[in-house]
């Protein structure tokens, strides 16, 4: 049954854009500060965490770059299981921009509609799995985190057999920057201390990076990332 349950959660994931696909080689223009080294990297996590894959993306026109990191299946540094991690970094062309673009998740995942459609995407997702329903997904409060210029947390809940399989969607800005981090866990009550600690690693990382006016195209395990 755990197997099964499993198999739910890693559609749940596919279903939130936790497994994003990296596709092509981007690069981002000359002086963009180093995206790479805003995002979750392994040294936020338990020893021996993976990559899966990294690189730039394609953004669109209110943004000037954006960068995405995957880890395989892994652990937060206090040993919380992670199904699957994804973070997302987006630089926007301006502060306000940045500010709008949060403003509007926020709008998204705090009404009555968005989180039906959210819902009825995660359940066309995973369908193949008989019996579960609408009745079966349900979103947390948004809760605000406390960290950057504004941040919250997202969670929702797919309850299948005895298992509840947790997705958690945090959102942070500093400046002009958006960090998005995506879990999905088998463990919900660990799931707001989580989103809390991977939100303030993100800010911080975000913090540096300005400060020291670091640019380049590099990743966590490229020539002049973290670990080359």
């Amino acid at each position: 049954m755990r197997r099964r349950a499993l198999s739910v959660a890693a559609a749940v994931a596919v279903s939130v854009g936790v497994l994003a696909a990296v596709a092509q080689a981007i690069v981002p223009p000359a002086g963009t500060p180093d995206l790479s080294q805003m995002a979750i990297a392994p040294s936020d996590l338990a020893l021996g965490a993976k990559v899966a894959q990294e690189g730039y993306v394609v953004v669109t026109s209110d943004y000037v770059a954006g960068y995405d990191r995957a880890f395989e299946t892994t652990a937060t540094q206090h040993r919380v299981a992670l199904y699957s991690l994804d973070s997302r970094i987006v630089l926007a062309t301006s502060r306000t921009t940045a500010v709008k673009a949060i403003g509007g998740e926020r709008t998204i995942f705090g009404s009555k509609l968005g989180r039906t459609l959210l819902a009825s995407a995660l359940i066309a997702e995973i369908r193949k799995h008989n019996g579960i329903t609408l009745k079966d997904v349900r979103f947390a409060k948004l809760r605000s985190l406390g960290v950057g210029d504004d941040s919250f947390v997202q969670a929702l809940t797919l309850r299948y057999k005895r298992y509840d399989i947790t997705a958690d969607l945090v959102v942070v800005r500093v400046g002009a920057v958006v960090g998005t981090i995506s879990t999905v866990l088998i463990q919900p009550g660990k799931a707001q201390t989580v989103a809390r600690q991977l939100a303030a690693a993100v800010v911080g990382h975000i913090t540096s990076v300005l400060a020291a006016g670091s640019t380049g195209p590099t990743g966590a395990t490229g020539a002049t990332g973290a670990t080359g």
